[in-house]
């Protein structure tokens, strides 16, 4: 309910598109969650890290004001959000190596267990394909959905307008937590954003069943299961995920967890302002 009253807060008519936007926020920014940072020429600067327990030495936390330079051997700054994001949330199931600068340093952390709460799985190697990694500015991965009516989506047809992909699935408790305010979104702020959600992992009879007690004022696409071509292609694999698509077809916000689609929102905010005082 908390979450509920922060994003109709966030998004009521009487507070204003423009005054949503953040001024700290980058262009390129992800957040998992438990870490949230943002693009740099040269890495990716930590805007957001967990509070380091009381016995914290260094070797194994993320800091707020660290840039990474490499993440699992890959210089970061050559990849895009989907990417970076996606190689971070190998963290919680397994040790990942991370060279970053801290206070002018170059120290290398070997990063293991932040984020998600898991089944104890721990594992060795990698769980993405290194060949999926979304290289830097590269425009994001074309999909073409349907939703129940049999009607098609694709990225294409929306190109040259801010685009917000909800990924969720009706067995989702925080996804669901979301809808009343992806509805307001859709409804109240249609000509600056188009709302695509993306249902996984359920079946179109459940999902059938379910819009019928909850009506939604947007697309509900069919995006199969987390092992399908959409969710490999946007390196994605928990739900909620919120990603935000520029109008220019590239990706400037990745997101995940209950609090991600406020930082899509004021991503969207921020990039239309700043747009809006380009001469």
């Amino acid at each position: 309910m908390r979450f509920r009253c922060v994003l109709f807060f966030l998004l009521s008519a009487h507070l204003g598109w423009a005054q949503i936007a953040n001024e700290s926020i980058d262009k390129v920014s992800i957040d998992l969650g438990w870490l949230a940072a943002v693009q740099q020429e040269r890495g990716w600067l930590v805007t957001s890290a967990p509070a380091p327990p009381s016995t914290y030495k260094g070797e194994r936390h993320l800091q707020s004001g660290d840039v990474l330079l490499n993440v699992d051997g890959y210089d970061v700054s050559r990849y895009g959000p989907l990417a970076v994001a996606r190689m971070l949330e190998d963290v919680p199931v397994r040790t990942v190596p991370i060279i970053l600068k801290r206070s002018g340093q170059t120290v290398e952390v070997q990063v293991f267990g932040e984020g998600v709460i898991t089944d104890g799985t721990i594992k060795s190697a990698p769980s993405y394909a290194s060949d999926e990694l979304q290289k830097r500015d590269d425009a994001a991965p074309g999909f073409s959905m349907t939703d129940l009516k049999g009607r098609q989506h694709t990225a294409a047809s929306h190109r040259g307008k801010w685009v917000l992909l909800n990924v969720w699935g009706t067995w989702c408790s925080g996804c669901l937590d979301e809808i009343p305010a992806l509805n307001d979104l859709s409804t109240n702020y249609s000509a600056r954003v188009i709302v695509l959600s993306v249902d996984i992992n359920d079946e179109p009879a459940t999902l059938r069943r379910f819009l019928t007690q909850h009506p939604l004022s947007y697309p509900v696409l069919l995006g199969g299961t987390f092992d399908d071509s959409f969710a490999r292609s946007y390196n994605v694999h928990l739900a909620p995920t919120n990603v935000v698509i520029a109008p220019d077809g590239k990706i400037t916000f990745v997101g995940g967890g209950n609090m991600s689609l406020k930082g899509a929102v004021e991503t969207i905010a921020h990039g239309q302002r700043t747009a809006r005082l380009r001469p």
